[in-house]
């Protein structure tokens, strides 16, 4: 059996190894450690405290070094906002130093937090609405016809949205799962974009247009309508609810490829800041803009879209700008003449 290279080995570690001998200078550093300190791909015989730029981590070696045991340091990177977490320790006349590289699970820990608060939150909503509306029915308000029906149809619409969101919840965790079994079939877009018609008592409230607009040659797609249809239905009724009204909607569809189609859904509505972008396919996402306008919406459409359009091979992704609208891509994989439909 070949005998292992330690150093081949540190090779094919996440984690980032610097060696540092007793005169300060650097023996091995690995392409992770190479990447996490911004270092050269050659250091070998540089002084670390010329080499090595930040200054927490040279500290950790010249401590380690002066023989204060395992040293441990947790920073920012202050160049690509990751968090690293840096470990130094003397063994015998080199030092070693582990840096590892710990945004990922920092930034899954965050999303875990903004979950708990945002479930918590668009729960507690309804709930002490339901409940500040029986008081009221159970004070007398009963006696009242017409403010009993009025109340009464507050707690119809209140439990209503409790139930889109446990459904809601159930599917993304189904989705999660890999439990979702998707219904796959030849389907033409423009049978799934049919779907959009249901959306049209809501565009007249707001006297605002849908536009299709479907290039000629369009190839079908393999895929589950029902659940292509909820994608569609799902990005239009956002478009409504944050474009101003008598604004146009409109819906493109290219295949820019023989093997995919594209299909946008653009609006001019109040836009996504470049900062809050990355967080757009959360679970509970929810703009500053979209909590001043949308108290129904229960942050989890779009989380939905992305694992649906993603569960079909595709991809999605947004462009926007504030006041200026948000673009909706999603490309999906056509069924082509090389690979028939199957019958």
């Amino acid at each position: 059996m070949p005998e292992i290279d330690a150093r081949q080995l540190a090779e094919w570690l996440d984690e980032g190894v610097v060696l540092v001998d007793a005169d300060g200078l650097i023996t091995f550093t690995n392409a992770a450690a190479q990447t996490a300190l911004d270092l050269p791909s050659d250091t070998t015989g540089m002084a670390a405290d010329q080499v090595i730029r930040d200054f927490r981590v040279t500290r950790l070696i010249e401590v380690a070094r002066a023989g204060g045991g395992v040293q441990r340091k947790e920073f920012e990177d202050a160049r690509g906002g990751r968090h690293l977490i840096a470990t130094a320790a003397s063994m015998g006349a080199s030092t070693i130093v582990i840096i590892r590289d710990d945004t990922h699970l920092r930034r899954l820990e965050r999303v875990r937090q903004d979950f708990v608060a945002n479930v918590s939150h668009e729960l507690r909503t309804p709930v002490t609405a339901i409940r500040l509306i029986v008081e009221t029915l159970l004070n007398g308000a009963l006696e009242d016809a017409v403010a009993a029906r009025e109340f009464v149809s507050r707690i119809d619409l209140e439990s209503a949205h409790l139930t889109q969101m446990v459904e809601e919840l159930l599917d993304l965790s189904r989705m999660e799962a890999g439990l979702d079994v998707l219904d796959r079939r030849p389907v033409a877009v423009a049978d799934v974009l049919a779907t959009l018609s249901r959306l049209q008592p809501l565009l007249d409230r707001h006297e605002q247009r849908l536009r299709i607009d479907a290039g000629d040659g369009i190839p079908m797609i393999e895929g589950d309508k029902r659940r292509l249809e909820q994608v569609f239905r799902n990005l239009v009724h956002n478009a409504i609810k944050f474009s101003p009204d008598n604004a146009a909607i409109d819906v493109v569809v290219r295949a820019p490829t023989a093997a995919s189609v594209e299909i946008q859904v653009i609006d001019s509505g109040v836009g996504i800041a470049d900062s809050e972008m990355p967080r757009v396919f959360e679970r509970f996402w929810k703009s500053d803009r979209s909590r001043q306008r949308d108290g129904v919406g229960t942050g989890l459409g779009l989380a939905i879209v992305r694992h649906i359009i993603e569960a079909h091979g595709g991809t999605v992704a947004v462009t926007s700008s504030p006041r200026h609208g948000s673009t909706f891509t999603m490309t999906l994989p056509a069924i082509t003449a090389a690979q028939p439909a199957p019958a």
